[in-house]
């Protein structure tokens, strides 16, 4: 699924959540979840709010589960650069050139930074040979976002302990 995609249906998804349609909107993100950025960053925010809601341990283990999902989906992208340099290599009894072709393939992930200040820091602060490219940007932001949807999750896991735990 591409960027402009992604971002149209959960903009849907969004919509279906302010409309009070939760389970639809579920059901729209749900099959991309595991593959789409914003599709993870959208379904597990509907089970962060779910959880935030209801304190249940239940929702909470799921959510965050889901969080840790998506932070990993957030990381998954990845895309083969191809740089072919031409080497001239000139022989000198018969002056002769041989051209070679050489092609240097790297391997960049969307991703490149592991806490939330350097992924917004990362967002302020380009520096001039490592431009992020768009996918770069957006797979920053719902990094970024589902750090701070983990955080105030374990937030609420530690105020809210499973009540199970002291029977």
């Amino acid at each position: 699924m591409d960027l402009k995609t992604s971002i149209e249906e959960c903009s849907m998804a969004l919509n279906l959540v302010l409309n009070n349609k939760f389970s639809e909107a579920l059901d729209l993100l749900k099959p991309w979840w595991k593959d789409s950025m914003y599709h993870a960053l959208g379904y597990s925010s509907i089970l962060v709010m779910q959880a935030a809601m209801t304190f249940e341990h239940r929702d909470i283990q799921t959510a965050m589960a889901v969080i840790k999902e998506a932070l990993t989906t957030c990381q998954r992208y990845t895309h083969m650069h191809a740089h072919t340099h031409t080497h001239t290599h000139t022989h000198a009894h018969t002056h002769t050139h041989t051209h070679i072709h050489v092609t240097h393939f790297t391997v960049c992930r969307f991703r490149k930074r592991n806490s939330v200040v350097e992924s917004i820091s990362s967002l302020v602060i380009k520096q001039s040979n490592d431009r992020l490219r768009e996918e770069e940007m957006h797979a920053e932001i719902c990094y970024a976002e589902c750090l701070l949807q983990k955080a105030t999750l374990t937030f609420v896991q530690v105020k809210y302990p499973n009540p199970n735990l002291h029977r």
